[in-house]
């Protein structure tokens, strides 16, 4: 996680090898942004590293992939 000056956090999942299901990282992630205390109220920030590119969805237009 990465509290930025532009009151957003960055919240990120790593994924190394390999990654056989999209959703199931996307699942993940969405549990670490919902249990996330965010008492300052600030932007979240969804983002996934792999180090093979993924092909994401539609419905993960709002993460960022890297």
């Amino acid at each position: 996680m990465g509290h930025r000056r532009d009151h957003r956090i960055d919240i990120g999942e790593c994924k190394w090898g390999t990654v056989r299901s999209v959703p199931s990282v996307l699942t993940e992630l969405a549990n670490k942004m919902e249990n996330y205390p965010n008492k300052d109220d600030a932007t979240l920030q969804a983002r996934i590293f792999t180090q093979k590119k993924l092909k994401p969805n539609k419905t993960a237009s709002a993460v960022s992939f890297h």
